[in-house]
Parts: C-alpha cells; sequence; structure tokens
C-alpha cells in the first residue's frame, strides 16, 4: 500500500509537470504540495532536474488535535527537503475551544518564527472554520447553509486572530466562498496584517465537485488581491483511481491529470482577464 500511495504520487506530479512543460506562463509560477513520507521521489526528482517549479511540503500532523507531523523536529525535515513553502491546515474557528485555540496558535507561532529565518521559504497557512455544534444547529443542520451565512465572517475573525498573534503568513489558502463579496472581505482581512499587500492568497478546491471548484475560481480571480488557486483532489483523483483499477494507462493518466489542472488554469486566467 505504502508504494502504491508513492507511486501515485509522483504519477501526479509528473502529470503536473506535463502541464507545465507545456505552458510557458506557469513555469517558476506553479507548484506542487506533497509530503515527505510519501513524496520524497517527486521531490527528489524536482531537484535534480532542476524543473522551474516551487516544491511545497505540509508540516502538520494528520488526526487529532493540530501539532507537526514530526513533532520538535519538524525543522530539521524542512531543512532537509529545502523546499520552496510550507504549508499547514488547521483548524481555527474563533468561537470553539479556546484551550485548543490557544495551543494552536502557540504552535503555529514556533513554526512562523522558524520560517522568519529562512526567507527563502514561504509560509503558507490553510485555515479551516468548521462549524460548532451551535452553530450547525443554528444552520439547520445544514452545512452548506453555514457555509454560505456563517463561515464567511468566522473565516475573518480566525485570520484576524491568527494576525494578532504574530504570525508571518506569506500566502493564505483560504476555503470558497458564496460570493464575490465574501472573497473580498477575507482577502482585505488576508492583506491587512504582516507583508500588507505582498500576501498572496490563493483558493483550495477542499476535494469539491469540478464545478464547484470553477465557480470559486470563476469569483476569486476578479479580485486582483488573489493570486491564484490550489487545487488537488479534483485534478487527480479520478485519473488515479482509473490507473490503479488498471482502466488507464500510465502516460494516459499523466496527460489527463495535466489536462484537468490546464482547464482550472484556464478558467483562472479567463475570469482575470474578464473574457
Amino acid at each position: 500500500m505504502r508504494s502504491a500511495i508513492a507511486e501515485s504520487k509522483l504519477l501526479i506530479y509528473h502529470g503536473f509537470l506535463h502541464a507545465v512543460s507545456s505552458d510557458p506562463g506557469l513555469a517558476g509560477a506553479a507548484g506542487f504540495l506533497v509530503d515527505e513520507q510519501f513524496g520524497a521521489a517527486a521531490h527528489a526528482e524536482a531537484r535534480e532536474s532542476g524543473a522551474n517549479v516551487l516544491r511545497g511540503v505540509p508540516a502538520e500532523s494528520s488526526g487529532g488535535e493540530f501539532g507537526f507531523e514530526y513533532g520538535d523536529e519538524f525543522g530539521v525535515h524542512i531543512d532537509a527537503l529545502e523546499p520552496s513553502f510550507v504549508k499547514v491546515k488547521v483548524d481555527f474557528n474563533p468561537e470553539g475551544d479556546a484551550d485548543v485555540n490557544a495551543r494552536a496558535l502557540a504552535t503555529l507561532k514556533r513554526l512562523s518564527d522558524f520560517l522568519l529565518e529562512r526567507p527563502e521559504i514561504n509560509f503558507l497557512l490553510e485555515p479551516l472554520v468548521p462549524p460548532t455544534p451551535a452553530q450547525l444547529e443554528a444552520a439547520g443542520g445544514d452545512k452548506e447553509e453555514y457555509a454560505r451565512t456563517a463561515r464567511p465572517g468566522l473565516t475573518v475573525r480566525a485570520i484576524a486572530e491568527m494576525q494578532a498573534a504574530g504570525l508571518a503568513v506569506d500566502i493564505w489558502k483560504v476555503e470558497g466562498q458564496p460570493t464575490v463579496e465574501a472573497f473580498e472581505a477575507v482577502g482585505a482581512q488576508c492583506q491587512s496584517g504582516i507583508g500588507g499587500d505582498n500576501v498572496g492568497i490563493v483558493v483550495l478546491g477542499a476535494g469539491a465537485p469540478e464545478a464547484q471548484v470553477h465557480a470559486w475560481l470563476t469569483m476569486a480571480a476578479t479580485i486582483p488581491r488573489y493570486t491564484g488557486f490550489a487545487v488537488g483532489r479534483t485534478i487527480w483523483w479520478e485519473s488515479i483511481v482509473a490507473f490503479r483499477a488498471n482502466k488507464m494507462e500510465r502516460q494516459e493518466c499523466v496527460e489527463a491529470i495535466a489536462r484537468r489542472y490546464q482547464e482550472f488554469v484556464k478558467t483562472w486566467r479567463d475570469s482575470a482577464a474578464g473574457v
């Protein structure tokens, strides 16, 4: 199973690289994110080949309360990979458990301070704002209703609390918003902290259906402060499943992943240009 996962992640990287190699506009501007455990081969290949792409590595552990994948040794692993950016995903609801939030902020500050000493590595922070039981109840038990009505304002508050804690974020990776106005409010907050207008903002895909992701990108791309998107599973999941089931050849899989990625790039560019 471990080898299959590693093979799949390398295949996804090859699909990404195929897309970048056929689009000069993506050179030096596009990047991939993959963990050290299963993505070491992709990182090594990119470094050894000198590919003109950005390399990112996640630092958070999976499951449970927020923490680092390698505990106190997180810095050793980051330094060994020499990535372009480090990504951290954290659940943070400003109306959630205050003690849990405080511990998350303290841990995030450790990483922020560590990366400030390494200006060549960007800090990409992905704050997710899942509903508290009370918030979900107020939305009638409907998560989509919560996301439409309550989450935009809570996201602004969450980002503000992180900024107040002294986090020096280079790139915010934010959840899709229901309206252009909500995207603007979240984006304005992202650029009100350390770094100001130089702080980048990208929209995450959250594994959502293709049509939904295109809708989010169409809105966000019209706002100049947004700099791009970070979409994963929506791009490669179907192709990888088909490949693992022997329903798609390797090169066919690579080309399918590249094609899907290029479709999202086109949506972003067209929307930004007002097409």
